[in-house]
């Protein structure tokens, strides 16, 4: 068993004040999951058993997600294409940015010292971005060979999507033929 000291019952009380211990001068204690299971041999009551029943798989609970916490936190770590799929639109529409404005744009989604690293990664030669100006004045804009390559997709899938759609009407009009050789 646990005995809180001073200072963890008042974090607790900051941070939990529903459980109005807040003026109580009983010392808060709490159990271990090791404590909890010699509890449980002890105690044989039905009610005991649920209660003891119930707490254990709390237990079971917060170990599950604290194993998984470093999986959860890493689903918020992007990488350089999902910076890039939102830098793309952004300074499509702006031309430029400066590395604050992306920070804005990417949001909590990457640490600063990531940011750093994948915008560098981004800024070489033959990559998306270029960086102008220098430390604190940097700009990042697209490339004009990204923006080339960009203009020649959109084109291509402007192309296609039109060929699909006239074979689509194709096929419609194909559809209403009459079989039996009658006409409407």
């Amino acid at each position: 068993m646990l005995e809180y000291s001073k200072e963890e019952k008042a974090e607790l009380v900051k941070n939990f004040d529903q459980f109005n211990i807040k003026h109580s001068s009983a010392t808060i204690k709490a159990f271990t999951e090791k404590g909890l299971y010699m509890l449980a041999t002890i105690l044989k009551s039905p009610i005991a058993t649920q209660t003891t029943l119930a707490i254990v798989n709390t237990f079971a609970e917060v170990r599950e997600v604290t194993n998984n916490l470093a999986e959860y936190s890493g689903l918020t770590d992007w990488n350089d294409q999902q910076v890039l799929a939102v830098l793309i639109p952004f300074l499509t529409k702006y031309s430029k940015a400066k590395k604050s404005d992306i920070a804005r744009v990417i949001g909590s989604h990457v640490s600063e010292t990531q940011l750093r690293r994948i915008i560098e990664r981004l800024s070489q030669p033959g990559e998306p971005l270029i960086k102008t100006g220098k430390t604190n004045n940097t700009i990042y804009s697209l490339s004009t060979e990204f923006r080339s390559k960009m203009n020649l997709l959109q084109e291509a899938i402007r192309i296609g999507l039109t060929h699909i759609l006239k074979g689509q009407n194709h096929c419609d009009m194909i559809d209403n033929v009459p079989t039996d050789g009658t006409s409407d």
